[in-house]
């Protein structure tokens, strides 16, 4: 099962987060920009907790806008609708005794917000076109890339929904804002995708740094995408900058890779406004090493 990368201070914080949720079979929120990991913690959440043995169903958020989304998520009966020949079940009911995973709910129209609000209320549906109430056990964890309060704002998400969503509310942050984690990350990638190709890869000085300093706007997901197309080029295992791609940091130093390194260890002191402790995390590094390598480049407390 995938696991969570990164021990940054954010992601200490999210990681507890999720333990104590995990405990819980209250609904739960993950909120946070795309590509940054919302479906994982989902997954993560349920295989933690004690509805671990039961159905993970996965709704996409794209489907909460068809018209047949009532359908597809409560099931209908024969002769519901044009084209409904045979009685099917849906999702609600797929999931009864694990938990239903609603990714990207701020897309639900009016109608399904409707039905999963007495969902909620009631843990009780209707199928399309019967008029018998089922009961059905399962946990809802939903995740949302926009501001949810915004919506209500705006008369397009339902107050009372929201609240009843937010009882646990997890906000996962971006890549930018735990840069520490980053190396690692790719460090877990390369390695995934070395097992797929049969090979071994690597990131050069210069792509290492670019890696680094980049913002990552598309978040984790970005990160894997740009190392899956760069393991594709890569000359002999080896990924330079050009390969990877990433628009130029404007600090890639050239020289050797001590030149590289005491430039890496300068700039995440900088970063960190002294802090060493910040700054090894910052690089992803243990405190002790960030130390030495101070020490053998003459910089900061002997």
């Amino acid at each position: 099962m995938a696991q969570l990368v990164g021990t940054s201070p954010p992601m200490r914080v999210v990681r507890e987060l999720l333990l104590r949720a995990a405990a819980s079979d209250a609904t739960l929120l993950l909120a946070g920009e795309t590509g940054t990991g919302k479906g994982l913690c989902a997954e993560l959440v349920h295989r933690m907790g004690a509805r671990r043995h039961g159905p993970l169903v996965v709704v996409d958020g794209v489907l909460l806008q068809d018209e047949l989304a009532l359908s597809q998520l409560f099931g209908h009966r024969r002769g519901a609708f044009t084209g409904a020949t045979e009685s099917q079940e849906g999702m609600v009911a797929a999931a009864d005794g694990g938990t239903l995973f609603i990714d990207e709910i701020a897309d639900a129209s009016p109608r399904v917000q409707a039905a999963l609000l007495r969902l909620l209320d009631e843990r009780r549906y209707q199928m399309v076109g019967d008029t018998r109430w089922r009961s059905v056990d399962c946990r809802l964890i939903c995740a949302t890339r926009r501001r949810l309060s915004e919506l209500v704002a705006q008369g397009s998400f339902r107050d009372d929904l929201m609240w009843r969503i937010r009882c646990i509310e997890i906000t996962l942050p971006p890549l930018r804002d735990r840069q520490g984690d980053v190396l690692a990350l790719t460090r877990v990638f390369l390695d995934e995708l070395g097992r797929r190709e049969g090979r071994q890869f690597r990131l050069d000085d210069g792509a290492e740094v670019d890696v680094r300093h980049h913002t990552w706007p598309g978040n984790v997901r970005e990160l894997r995408q740009r190392l899956e197309r760069a393991v594709t080029l890569a000359a002999d295992g080896v990924i330079t900058a050009e390969t990877l791609g990433l628009p130029a940091t404007g600090i890639r130093p050239a020289g050797s890779l001590p030149d590289l390194e005491r430039r890496a260890l300068l700039d995440a002191l900088q970063r960190a406004a002294g802090n060493q402790r910040h700054a090894a995390r910052l690089l992803g590094i243990p405190e002790s090493s960030f130390r030495s390598k101070l020490r053998r480049h003459g910089l900061g407390r002997q």
